[in-house]
């Protein structure tokens, strides 16, 4: 997970050899990259992120596993204080991220 995150982060300010589709399609499912897509033109945002901006820095957390998946939780951290959970759901199988969403009400 930190290594998606780190590599798609460098990817987003231009500081690395890949662009940010690149690093998706190494990561993700064909699928959630189409629907990353569709929330990015319906939020004018990064899909990934899930804001405007890019965060200072990131920790990760293990929420749990079942039916083949682990929960990974990613707390991003900007640089005003702020702080935001996204949740990714990565496929034991092959450690390829299959789902993101928001933080769950």
């Amino acid at each position: 997970m930190n290594s998606f995150f780190r590599e798609y982060r460098q990817a987003v300010l231009h500081k690395a050899h890949s662009t940010r589709a690149q690093v998706r399609a190494r990561y993700l499912a064909p699928d959630l990259n189409k629907r990353l897509d569709a929330w990015a033109l319906q939020h004018d945002a990064d899909p990934v992120f899930r804001a405007q901006n890019v965060p200072a820095s990131w920790t990760t957390r293990y929420e749990g596993s079942g039916a083949g998946h682990s929960t990974v939780v990613l707390t991003e951290r900007w640089s005003g204080g702020a702080k935001q959970e996204v949740w990714f759901s990565v496929r034991l199988s092959d450690l390829v991220i299959n789902d993101l969403k928001d933080r769950p009400a």
